[in-house]
C-alpha cells in the first residue's frame, strides 16, 4: 500500500510591501527614473529573514516528503496606504503592483497552490484591487465560485483538514494579558457562526491585520491564530505606544495529512535595541 505524502500549508500576512518600514527588494527603480534604496532594517531583518523563511520552508517539506506546499497570503501583501503617504516608496500603482510580485517570488517558486487573501482597503486599494491585480499578474490559484485571483474569505478543506483564513479579526486584545483570552474569544465567536448555520467548524481559524503573533486553545475548534507581520513599527503604531518592542517576523506551517495537522510558527526576532550612553 502507497504511503499517503501529506500537504504543506504556508500562511503569511501583512507584508506591506511599498512601505518604507515593509519587505523591499534592494533596490526599486521608480516610474520616473529615481532609484529607492531599502533601509538597513529592511534589508538587514525584513528581507534577509524572507528569504530564510522559504528556505526553512523548503527544508520542511523535504524532510516530511510532502506532495503539494499550498501557500496563504492573508492580506495587506501591497500598500498604498490612505491614511499617510509619508512612508510610501511610492505611490504609482503600476511600480507598487511590481514590487508586490517581485517580492512575493520565493513563495511562488516553492508554492503548487498560490491563495491571495484581500486585505484592509486602506492599504491595497478599493475592494482590494492591488492584490487582485497583483494576484492575477502572480498566477495566483483564482477562487473557483467568483473567478476573482484574491479573495476576502477563503475556506478551503486541504487533505481533510478544514481551513477558516481572512485578513480581519473579530475581535483582539492589545495587552499582553488580553492576547490569549482574544484568540479564545475569536474562536469561540467563529464557532458559533458556524453552529448556528448548521455547518462543519473549521479544524483551523487564522486572522491577520493586528501585526501580532497568538495561537488560541486547540479545543474547541476551531484552533485559531493570529499571523505575525512583516512589517515595522509605523508612525501609527508609535503613536498607539507600540514602537517599544519589535515584533518578530514569521509564518505559520501547517503538515496536513487525512484530517489532521501538527502545526509550527517559524518566527524570527529582532535583535534587542542597545541603550545609547551620553
Amino acid at each position: 500500500m502507497t504511503e499517503q505524502r501529506p500537504t504543506l500549508v504556508v500562511v503569511v500576512a501583512d507584508l506591506h510591501t511599498n512601505s518604507t518600514i515593509g519587505l523591499c527588494m534592494p533596490r526599486v527603480d521608480l516610474d520616473d527614473g529615481g532609484i529607492y534604496t531599502a533601509s538597513k532594517a529592511q534589508r538587514d531583518y525584513l528581507l534577509r529573514n524572507w528569504r530564510r523563511f522559504w528556505r526553512d520552508v523548503a527544508e520542511m517539506r523535504d524532510e516530511a516528503n510532502a506532495e503539494r506546499v499550498v501557500v496563504v497570503v492573508a492580506g495587506d501583501w501591497a500598500d498604498d496606504n490612505r491614511h499617510s503617504k509619508a512612508q510610501l516608496v511610492t505611490v504609482n500603482r503600476s511600480v507598487i503592483v511590481r514590487e508586490a510580485v517581485r517580492v512575493l517570488e520565493p513563495a511562488r517558486e516553492i508554492a503548487d497552490d498560490l491563495l491571495i487573501v484581500r486585505g484592509t482597503e486602506a492599504h491595497s486599494g478599493q475592494s482590494g484591487e492591488l492584490e487582485e491585480t497583483a494576484a492575477e499578474m502572480i498566477g495566483a490559484t483564482p477562487d473557483p465560485a467568483t473567478g476573482q485571483f484574491s479573495h476576502w474569505f477563503l475556506l478551503t478543506e486541504i487533505d481533510g483538514v478544514l481551513f477558516d483564513i481572512a485578513h480581519h479579526p473579530p475581535t483582539s486584545g492589545r495587552r499582553p494579558w488580553t492576547k490569549g483570552p482574544a484568540a479564545a474569544r475569536a474562536s469561540a465567536i467563529l464557532r458559533a457562526q458556524y453552529l448556528e448555520e448548521g455547518a462543519r467548524v473549521p479544524d483551523v481559524a487564522i486572522r491577520a491585520h493586528v501585526h501580532y503573533y497568538q495561537p488560541g486553545p486547540r479545543e474547541p475548534r476551531p484552533e485559531f491564530y493570529y499571523c505575525p507581520p512583516w512589517q515595522l513599527c509605523t508612525s501609527f503604531g508609535f503613536r498607539v505606544g507600540g514602537g517599544g518592542r519589535i515584533e518578530p517576523v514569521g509564518g505559520l506551517t501547517f503538515l496536513c495529512s487525512g484530517g489532521s495537522y501538527t502545526f509550527r510558527a517559524l518566527r524570527y526576532p529582532a535583535r534587542r535595541v542597545r541603550p545609547w550612553q551620553i
